[in-house]
């Protein structure tokens, strides 16, 4: 069956430790920092697709979030809907962060492939820009511990009244 694969760098954010299960946000969407895994979901044509750079730069982020959906995700959307909504979902957990720890953490560009896997599948890019910065308008890298993402997941739930229970991770 094919899969459509959604992938975006989180900007100035570090988790601690090593996550070994990755942290779950929502059905199908994921926080990790395993960077073995993130070179092992992007395969050659998605590689191709969205280019060597991006590709690299992806692969070596402190942290990523990404999801492997059934291809048949949200059927009515189109591809640039749905890389629009999970972009926009990103995005708003990492607002969520700020109830921990006062981050500038960001996101820019976000890629969706539906159909990643095969010859013929449909890469689509997305760029989202929110200038984020410390209360004091500085910008740097702020870490986290997995046990704080935990935490930002359940109120991320809470807020937008939606149940979450913490994954094996947490």
């Amino acid at each position: 069956m094919s899969k459509a694969l959604f992938i975006t760098k989180i900007f100035n954010l570090k988790i601690r430790e090593t996550i070994e299960t990755p942290i779950e946000l929502m059905p199908h969407l994921y926080l990790t920092n395993d960077r073995k895994f993130v070179k092992g979901i992007l395969n050659t044509r998605m590689k191709q697709a969205i280019g060597a750079i991006e590709a690299d730069a992806l692969i070596d982020a402190d942290t990523v979030i990404y999801g492997v959906l059934p291809a048949n995700f949200a059927p009515d959307l189109s591809d640039d809907k749905l890389l629009l909504c999970n972009l926009l979902f990103a995005y708003s957990i990492l607002r969520t962060s700020w109830l921990i720890r006062d981050n500038c953490s960001n996101i820019e560009l976000a890629f969706l492939g539906r159909t990643y896997r095969d010859i013929n599948g449909v890469v689509s890019s997305n760029f989202l820009k929110f200038q984020s910065s410390l209360a004091d308008c500085n910008v740097q890298s702020v870490e986290f511990t997995v046990s704080d993402f935990t935490k930002i997941v359940v109120m991320h739930a809470s807020i937008y009244g939606r149940e979450k229970t913490v994954n094996a991770s947490g």
